[in-house]
């Protein structure tokens, strides 16, 4: 039989640990070779890798860096943390913030919308309807109505949605409504489900009239909203672009969650120095 090398035994220790560590703080993947990594989307793609995540917020007016920090956590817990880190950076504090639809947290939108942040960051479902364009265009053949007499949302071939249970969901207490009679034949049903296999229609409605989070959501019904969400690419993906083209990094080349923040710190560093540098020659 194979005999294990003086090399091998304690890599084999080190990789027991780290999965005694991750069953201990209930994590459902473990990386053997850097514990501190985590399981998040990376790049565009959004393919789920063991990694490390470089967030930034970039001041809008000059371009440069307000924050610039590591983290292992998915961005729509992000969001908060983010705001607070720049906050210090600004002379007159954060007033505004656009950031992508990964973003959004209810809960984290509400509070700094009570505030006074003006926050523009839509849920993913508005922000799949501003790129197909279907945000502000006709009602679609599968729109509920709501009738507030009977309290029930009634679809396109009569059929009505009925209260449940409630739930507090996005920030929001919702009234949760299902279809009396399934779907099951119904010549709607694929529009209803889009595509996706369905008997039971549901939809959700908030019980708190002007909701914070209804109300900044309602904000992208207006062209110069969804422009001002279009335009955040401009300005917070020429950080990634620089780091990705002119510097030609494509992943971490350390290992572990002290060294990795060093490495976001130094691409920060490199960031600032060359937008200053710019300015300066300009």
């Amino acid at each position: 039989p194979a005999r294990l090398g003086a090399e091998m035994l304690p890599r084999l220790e080190v990789a027991l640990q780290t999965i005694e560590a991750a069953e201990r703080d209930g994590l459902k993947h473990a990386c053997l070779t850097d514990p501190d990594a985590r399981m998040l989307p990376e790049g565009r793609e959004k393919h789920i890798h063991e990694c490390h995540s470089f967030e930034v917020a970039v001041d809008q007016d000059t371009g440069l860096l307000v924050a610039g920090q590591t983290t292992q956590e998915n961005d729509a817990r992000r969001l908060e943390p983010l705001v607070e880190a720049a906050t210090p950076h600004e002379p007159c504090g954060v007033v505004a913030v656009t950031g992508d639809s990964g973003y959004y947290q209810g809960e984290a939108i509400a509070r700094l919308s009570e505030s006074g942040i003006d926050t523009c960051v839509p849920d993913g479902m508005t922000a799949h309807k501003m790129r197909d364009g279907s945000l502000a265009s006709a009602p679609s053949p599968t729109a509920l109505r709501y009738d507030a007499e009977r309290d029930v949302f009634i679809c396109a071939k009569e059929k009505r949605l009925v209260p449940t249970n409630k739930r507090y969901r996005g920030g929001r207490e919702m009234q949760l409504y299902r279809v009396e009679e399934d779907c099951t034949g119904c010549p709607l049903a694929a529009m209803c489900f889009q595509n996706k296999p369905g008997k039971w229609r549901e939809t959700a409605r908030a019980l708190e009239p002007d909701n914070p989070v209804d109300v900044a959501l309602a904000q992208f019904l207006k062209p110069e909203r969804q422009e001002r969400y279009r335009n955040r690419g401009k300005v917070v993906e020429t950080v990634f672009a620089f780091l990705r083209r002119v510097l030609g990094y494509s992943r971490w080349m350390v290992r572990g969650r002290e060294r990795v923040s060093a490495e976001g710190s130094l691409f920060k560093c490199a960031y600032q120095f060359r937008k200053v540098h710019s300015a300066l020659k300009g």
